[in-house]
């Protein structure tokens, strides 16, 4: 199998980008190590270009009139051969040189079928999916097990508006619409290989964790927690509101002892596990954090929304997203002035205001 030809460009005009990117294309489709007459395209764009896509998808289907079939979706960032566009206009083009009958396009339009005997039956699948589409994880599911592998691949799409999604077949026209999943399903005679791409890099050296309480790490070798992770940052409680913005942009990776954090480039290695830092407090029996039941995290609750969940409403803009925090933070100011006056009826707030103290510095 040849190399497939890929092309990528930044301007503030779509059809400067296109331009550019279709000439990186060409370029490498007239070598002799590259494909020259692929047939499915992968086409991601940025945010910046959202209310153009359709018409990005026509230029380049006109362009390039041998190619078939395309997919792809709108990313607040999109990553190609050796860069990354981050909140700028950019697009990335890619031709995949694999012949018809060994994918299959599908979106909510048309569905990928379920295998029949005999037929034709997916192995894997790339997918592209709105994160607000209703009974996501059930369509999820669905798709999964119309492939023989049960094995899905691909990511969410991001906008500050409307996110569109590509999946044109053939001849027919549109191909670009706003909602549910979409992708390209890949026959066993794909040999595919998958790579995490963690999309971040390492901001301070290793640290071990020596103490935790359930998920909540106490200490960092040897030290409090929350002191490393401020040191590290350069930031301080004195100043919360900067506090809270850096660590919002912070993530956790995570690896087991035996496993290599850090390659020689110094990016992280696909076995180190990417985490949120921010999330809300796992002894909270607030409504957000505890559910229905009013049992917390550490007391084995597991009704409240996740902190995944809640940096996601969070990042997307999602008004749940500052109700749910609103919910907790006026639980945390309740419970707190009402601790305060059971110890000062108790002739003991000297006492409570030094475990106080003594917790948050533990990051608890």
């Amino acid at each position: 199998m040849k190399l497939f030809p890929c092309g990528h460009a930044t301007h503030p005009q779509w059809r400067m980008a296109a331009g550019l990117s279709l000439a990186q294309l060409r370029a490498q489709m007239a070598l002799p190590a590259y494909a020259s007459a692929p047939r499915l395209g992968l086409l991601y764009i940025t945010d910046h270009y959202a209310s153009e896509a359709q018409a990005i998808l026509d230029h380049v289907r006109a362009e390039l009139p041998g190619m078939s079939d395309w997919v792809g979706t709108t990313g607040v960032g999109i990553c190609a051969h050796q860069a990354e566009y981050w909140d700028e206009p950019a697009l990335a083009i890619m031709l995949c040189d694999l012949p018809p009958e060994h994918y299959r396009v599908f979106s909510g339009l048309a569905p990928l079928p379920v295998p029949a005997a005999g037929g034709w039956q997916a192995r894997t699948a790339l997918v592209h999916v709105e994160p607000q589409t209703p009974e996501l994880a059930e369509l999820l599911a669905e798709l999964a097990e119309r492939t023989s592998d049960g094995f899905l691949f691909g990511g969410l799409a991001s906008a500050r508006g409307q996110a569109p999604q590509f999946a044109a077949q053939g001849q027919a026209p549109g191909g670009c619409f706003v909602g549910g999943l979409s992708g390209v399903a890949l026959a066993p005679e794909v040999q595919a290989m998958i790579r995490l791409t963690q999309g971040c890099q390492p901001v301070s050296a290793v640290h071990t964790i020596t103490r935790a309480d359930d998920l909540v790490a106490l200490e960092l070798d040897g030290e409090p927690a929350l002191e490393v992770l401020l040191r590290e940052l350069g930031i301080t409680l004195d100043e919360p509101q900067k506090a809270i913005a850096v660590v919002r942009q912070t993530l956790a990776g995570l690896s087991l002892p035996q496993q290599a954090v850090v390659d020689r480039t110094g990016h992280l290695q696909q076995d180190v596990r990417v985490r949120h830092i921010v999330g809300l407090d796992p002894s909270c029996t607030c409504h957000a954090c505890a559910g229905t039941s009013g049992v917390s995290w550490n007391q084995g609750g597991r009704d409240g929304f996740s902190r995944a969940y809640l940096h996601h409403l969070d990042r997307c803009g999602e008004m749940l997203g500052p109700m749910l925090t609103t919910i907790h933070n006026l639980h945390f100011y309740l419970n707190l002035m009402r601790e305060v006056r059971e110890s000062l009826d108790a002739g003991q707030f000297s006492a409570f205001r030094a475990q106080f103290k003594a917790d948050r510095a533990r990051g608890v």
